[in-house]
């Protein structure tokens, strides 16, 4: 059964949920960017543009999902209406990994201005500290500079806006990293007079992802995975083959 294809009131309820789900997504970022930069005390998450931030990388990363299910799992890709569809989902992409590029850049600038310790130091650290390749070579590098470079193309193939949108995927882990990792780790840069005047075996200033923390980010992934894979097989919540209007065309 081709359920989201034969049902007009399936698909019209899937299509106010998707609108539902534009303003509930977008809350959900900017609070969890407001819980960062209001709530938990490090000084490199406090101020107005992190949720900011979170909600842009949110928005550049779910387009990029989008496409790339679009591209590798729609069922008819000879159609035109595919090649079109791709081609804007690729522009838009594009557009939104510009404007993501040109705000973590205004937002560096913002922190290293004043020239304020407690923020400029977490930001050197995600630069050139000892992680610098997880910012510079697997973000900007992987995730940014190549997936524009394929998108740039004059009339780029599915194919390739596909491989864009899979590395712009597959590199995001980079971005909460630089978030929460160099802030951890400056604490003894900028606090180090205070964090050696108490001792004990959980006062440890070095911070580093936990297996544990590894194993639910990728439970995560793998249940979200997992309820498309449902929906697609399972479900069958696709766009329905026309079989009779393919024969006589």
């Amino acid at each position: 059964m081709e359920a989201y294809g034969k049902s007009a009131g399936l698909k019209k309820l899937g299509i106010w949920l998707s609108y539902i789900s534009i303003p509930l997504g977008i809350a959900l970022v900017a609070i969890a960017g407001s819980v960062f930069s209001v709530v938990v005390g490090r000084p490199a998450w406090q101020g107005n543009g992190l949720p900011l931030y979170f909600l842009v990388s949110s928005l550049v990363v779910g387009t990029g999902l989008l496409t790339f299910l679009f591209v590798w799992f729609y069922p008819n890709k000879e159609e035109q209406e595919y090649i079109d569809t791709v081609r804007w989902m690729g522009k838009l992409l594009l557009g939104l990994l510009t404007v993501g590029l040109t705000a973590a850049a205004l937002g560096g600038m913002v922190l290293l201005y004043p020239g304020i310790p407690a923020q400029a130091e977490a930001l050197k650290t995600a630069l050139f500290g000892p992680l610098w390749w997880l910012y510079w070579v697997l973000h900007i590098g992987v995730g940014v500079i190549i997936p524009i470079f394929l998108l740039l193309a004059r009339t780029p193939s599915p194919k390739q806006i596909g491989v864009a949108a899979g590395l712009l995927i597959a590199t995001f882990i980079a971005v909460p990293l630089n978030i929460v990792v160099p802030a951890q780790t400056v604490i003894g840069i900028i606090e180090a007079d205070l964090v050696n005047s108490f001792f004990g075996p959980t006062l440890n200033a070095g911070y580093f992802p936990t297996s544990s923390e590894w194993l639910v980010t990728l439970f995560a992934l793998a249940f979200g995975f997992l309820v498309f894979l449902f929906g697609f097989t399972v479900l069958r919540l696709r766009p329905r083959v026309d079989e009779t209007s393919k024969e006589v065309k």
